[in-house]
C-alpha cells in the first residue's frame, strides 16, 4: 500500500520532471529561432526540441499515475533516464547552459520519482505477513 508521503514524493519527482522539460522545450525552441543564440538554426537544436518534446510527454504519462503495466513503466523510467542524459549532453555540447541546467533539474526529479517508488515497493514487501524478517 502506497502511503501519501510516498505518493507525494513520487507525484513532486514527476511534476519536477514534466515542468523543467516544458521549460527546456521552450527555450530549445526560443535558441532554435533566435538569430543572436549560437545555435541558430543548427540540427542538434533541432534534436534537442524532438527530445524534449519526448521526454515531456513521458514526464506527463507517468504523472497521470496511469495504470500501466510494471515493464511498461519500467521501460518509460529507463527511457526518460536515456532520454534527459542524453539532452543534457547535447545541451553541454551546444553550450546552452540553461538548457543544461534544466536538464540536470529534471534528472534530480527522476531520482526523486526513482527512490521514491523503489522505496514504496520495497516497505509493501516488508510488511506482507509471513515475510521474513
Amino acid at each position: 500500500m502506497m502511503t501519501s508521503s510516498t505518493r507525494a514524493a513520487i507525484n513532486i519527482g514527476n511534476w519536477v520532471m514534466a515542468a523543467s522539460s516544458a521549460l527546456g522545450f521552450a527555450l530549445s525552441i526560443f535558441n532554435f529561432f533566435w538569430p543572436d543564440s549560437g545555435i541558430y538554426g543548427a540540427g542538434g537544436a533541432l534534436v534537442v526540441i524532438v527530445s524534449s518534446a519526448l521526454i515531456l510527454a513521458a514526464a506527463l504519462l507517468m504523472t497521470l499515475d496511469l495504470s500501466l503495466p510494471r515493464w511498461l513503466r519500467t521501460a518509460i523510467d529507463a527511457l526518460l533516464f536515456l532520454g534527459i542524459a542524453l539532452t543534457g549532453f547535447a545541451a553541454y555540447m551546444l553550450e546552452a547552459h540553461l538548457l543544461l541546467g534544466l536538464m540536470v533539474l529534471a534528472l534530480i526529479g527522476w531520482f526523486v520519482h526513482l527512490f521514491a517508488r523503489s522505496g514504496d515497493v520495497r516497505r509493501a514487501t516488508d510488511m506482507q505477513p509471513g515475510a521474513a524478517s
